[in-house]
């Protein structure tokens, strides 16, 4: 047997009588060496209501003798290449057994994209023929097939059994944990009905089944694609963790959190000193959240992959199997998102309080990570066999000048603030980066410079101004640990220094707090008292301070 393509699952049925004839769901093949019109077959019943093929079968229904090998599974597996988008696990082939001869069967599920092509053409499948679609007919299908929604329909089998009931109370909790929800009385079956998570009957559906499903179900049934993956990579210390299986196949409800609390154990402060006196996070939690849930809420369920989220020292990347279907300007300045592919998930995340209930979540993650200095940046592959998108989170400040703007300016708001980030990374040029109203938004903050100023900069004067607040705001709101590294920073600079000069540089401290700062520095050992008032930093050993800081 071929265990090369696992996704192509076959086994050996033995069948007395044939006695089934050709017909929309149902086609006669004599060989695999029709492998062209199995192919086409294939996605026509994908593209329809499903269907089987059976190959070693004549076009009058009487079954042929005929050689199957291990490479007649091989070829079938490998026309997954020539479909667009792939199919995945929506075909499967086995082997059946009628009056003593060998056929295979290939069973073909309908397909939850609106329509697959082989080699570039779209079929249907019409009566026994399959039938090439015209452009205008995919546009169709593809405007018709926004009403499916996945994520409410209801698995075959379903049984509220498949839910893992420490899921539930934990979805409970946090349910009755919203304010308006305090005084709710609610039964199992009154919550998961509320949060529309039950069909008519009482079954799980989809959505159910994602976020509190029991792993040993969800695995069989979603094949994989319910999971969240995690990965920290630091090539240059050699660490690299992961999550384990189990943790990858949590019900959602529990899987989320998991994945936050992974990012926030290697989310650390903005090291650059001479920009955050106070300790500010590379990543906000919030932000990192309505990105993942943005990811379950947008992304294509028909597609059997999974989200991933890759963290480095430097950057947290979140990646999206499925189409980017937004436009990105719309969303930002106008709020406008793109049509929720799976309506009942989203109306379950709103419920929950997981995500915005209009567009503004991923205006407010831009908003906050450019706030700090830091960039964000969507990539998207939308032609490839495997559309992905990917929302990259930089944790490491490249312009400093601006990076020091944006954390002063306080009185910016959201639209202010994208806009400048445009500006700054070079999309400056008004009527073909940005747009007229756009430039009115920020007119008091920019200069236009070039023929006929079309091009925008930011005015030079903000930008020293924001440098000098700094240096302010940073000796008299720094923490009490950013502030001794202010210290230590001063010492590694000067071969001896007084008490007096940590007085001016720190000078919204009281000077009992420095010169308590300054004797714990020296019991500590990262500082040596020289003499009265004067005092010089420690280089033979790694101080204590910099040890603890570095655990």
């Amino acid at each position: 047997m071929v265990d090369l393509y696992n996704w192509v699952g076959w086994s050996i049925t033995h069948v007395t009588m044939f006695n089934i004839k050709e017909s929309e769901s149902i086609e006669f093949k004599e060989s695999i060496g029709q492998i062209d019109d199995i192919a086409k077959t294939i996605v026509a019943f994908a593209n329809t209501k499903g269907g089987i093929i059976y190959i070693g079968i004549s076009d009058n229904g009487l079954p042929l003798k005929i050689s199957i090998a291990d490479s007649s599974f091989r070829k079938i597996s490998d026309l997954n290449q020539s479909f667009d988008p792939k199919l995945y696990d929506s075909f499967s082939a086995e082997i059946e057994t009628i009056d003593g001869l060998e056929i295979i069967k290939i069973t073909v599920r309908k397909s939850t994209y609106s329509s697959h092509s082989y080699k570039g053409v779209c079929y249907i499948r019409q009566g026994t023929t399959n039938q090439k679609l015209s452009s205008k007919e995919i546009a169709e299908r593809h405007n018709a097939s926004t009403a499916f929604d996945w994520s409410e329909q209801t698995p075959e089998g379903s049984l509220f059994e498949w839910v893992d009931i420490i899921a539930l109370d934990y979805l409970k909790s946090k349910y009755l944990d919203i304010y308006e929800n305090k005084s709710k009385q609610l039964d199992s079956i009154q919550l998961l009905n509320t949060l529309s998570l039950l069909d008519v009957e009482n079954r799980p559906n989809n959505t159910c089944l994602l976020f509190i499903g029991k792993p040993e179900i969800t695995s069989k049934l979603f094949k994989g694609k319910n999971k969240i993956t995690w990965i920290y990579k630091d090539e240059l210390n050699g660490i690299e963790e992961r999550l384990s299986v189990d943790e990858e196949t949590k019900p959602l409800i529990f899987g989320i959190q998991n994945i936050l609390d992974r990012i926030n154990k290697f989310n650390t402060t903005l090291q650059d000193i001479d920009l955050f006196r106070n300790d500010v996070y590379q990543y906000d939690t919030k932000v990192v959240e309505e990105i993942i849930i943005n990811a379950i809420a947008h992304r294509d369920w028909g597609v059997n992959l999974w989200v991933e989220v890759v963290q480095t020292p430097t950057s947290l990347e979140i990646r999206n199997p499925g189409k980017f279907r937004a436009d990105l300007n719309k969303v930002l300045f106008e709020n406008k998102r793109p049509e929720y592919l799976n309506p009942t998930l989203a109306d379950f995340l709103k419920k929950m309080h997981l995500m915005e209930k209009e567009g503004g979540g991923l205006k407010k993650a831009y908003t906050t990570q450019i706030k700090k200095g830091l960039g964000i940046k969507l990539r998207y592959d939308n032609s490839g066999a495997n559309p992905r998108v990917d929302f990259i989170l930089e944790g490491r400040v490249s312009d400093i000048d601006f990076a020091r703007f944006m954390f002063m300016s306080k009185g910016l708001t959201q639209d202010q603030v994208v806009i400048l980030d445009k500006i700054n990374s070079g999309k400056n040029i008004v009527g073909r980066d940005l747009t007229e109203g756009e430039y009115i938004i920020v007119d008091k903050l920019v200069t236009k410079t070039g023929r006929g100023g079309v091009s925008l900069k930011i005015q030079e004067h903000l930008l020293k101004k924001s440098k000098k607040y700094i240096n302010s705001f940073s000796s008299t709101h720094a923490s009490p640990d950013t502030s001794r590294d202010i210290i230590l920073d001063y010492a590694k600079k000067n071969q001896e220094f007084t008490t007096a000069e940590v007085y001016d540089i720190l000078n919204g401290k009281t000077k009992e707090w420095v010169r308590s700062s300054l004797a714990t520095l020296v019991r500590e050992g990262s500082l040596r008292r020289v003499s009265r008032g004067h005092y010089c930093f420690v280089t033979t050993l790694l101080t204590k301070h910099e040890s603890n800081k570095n655990k």
